[in-house]
């Protein structure tokens, strides 16, 4: 169970028969360019919206994969989308795969610098006449960098999928604490480590192991940055319709979550999916050993209600202004 903790913390982090196009689709940006892949159903004249996919933490790119866990569950979402007649698009990352060059290096980067490049790709999409909507889809991490981004952008709607309802320093202990054998120790470095971060925005000498992985000096400017943020404030910043997806079966955001965020913003829609877990598959049992092997495999569905939740709010909020 410890090791599953562990490998759950950093991680934070072709289908066949379905009617779509996939089109490579590029943000230029100050630094560097930032690659996507632009998926569109292959009939194009009946699109109305796209919607752009915000990933979650760690090095998780266009696919849904972050080198420990290979699931392609984005580029699932986007062909489930295309079924449906609706415009996707998926990104990977400044400074990974093939945005590498986008960054000079991991010290550079801020968390609202993904922000700013999601800000951008709205604006991108906005100017493309192929599409009379935007929608964002921000999962885990991704759903506050998509609050940062629609704080400074307009779009149709916003969906939060499993979505943190906590500042990252909360989440971080609450998953080390919930895990008993985790030796104190780890509990108490992690905890010195994150206080230092919050104050002073750096902490040195960081311990081996995965004291090195969550705070290597290149990347404490970014986490500490990160800590920065309280999701339920930045949900209560915007002006636009939203829905907060939660999966029932989810390992790592919980259902309180969820309801931290429609506290904080009471006219969202919440919806829950039961049997969903974090990468939106169903998952039958209450194992975690079943949840977790969902996590490396390529071709399984996503969750149905899921999909035509997500479906659901984008037609309600298709009608209006183009905004």
């Amino acid at each position: 169970m410890q090791k599953i903790a562990l490998v759950l913390l950093l991680s934070c982090f072709t289908l066949s028969g379905f009617a779509q196009v996939r089109d490579s689709i590029t943000l230029k940006t100050a630094t560097g360019d930032i690659y996507g892949t632009l998926t569109l159903p292959k009939n194009k004249r009946k699109v109305e919206s796209v919607v752009l996919i915000v990933p979650g933490s760690g090095p998780t790119d266009r696919y849904g994969n972050n080198g420990i866990f290979v699931s392609y569950v984005l580029q699932i979402l986007s062909d489930s989308l295309a079924k449906h007649g609706i415009a996707s698009v998926r990104y990977d990352k400044r400074g990974l795969a093939a945005s590498h060059a986008a960054v000079s290096g991991e010290s550079a980067l801020r968390f609202w610098t993904y922000g700013d490049d999601v800000a951008d790709w709205i604006r991108m999409l906005h100017k493309d006449k192929r599409f009379k909507k935007v929608f964002v889809v921000g999962h885990s991490e991704g759903s506050l960098v998509a609050m940062l981004a629609l704080q400074k952008v307009d779009a149709a709607g916003f969906i939060s999928v499993a979505g943190a309802g906590e500042p990252a320093d909360v989440t971080i202990m609450r998953q080390i604490h919930a895990y008993p054998n985790n030796p104190k120790v780890l509990v108490d470095s992690m905890q010195l480590i994150i206080d230092a971060l919050k104050k002073e925005g750096h902490y040195s000498p960081v311990p081996k192991g995965i004291y090195q992985r969550l705070f290597r000096p290149s990347v404490q400017g970014y986490v500490a940055s990160w800590f920065m943020y309280n999701p339920t404030q930045e949900i209560q910043k915007l002006h636009l319709p939203i829905l907060i997806i939660q999966g029932k079966k989810d390992l790592q955001i919980d259902t309180a979550q969820a309801e931290n965020l429609k506290a904080a913003k009471p006219d969202a829609e919440l919806v829950y999916i039961p049997e969903m877990n974090h990468i939106f598959r169903d998952v039958a049992t209450n194992d975690v050993h079943d949840n977790m092997l969902t996590y490396t495999e390529d071709k399984t569905p996503i969750d149905g209600l899921f999909v035509e939740t997500v479906v659901g709010f984008i037609r309600r909020n298709e009608k209006g202004k183009r905004r």
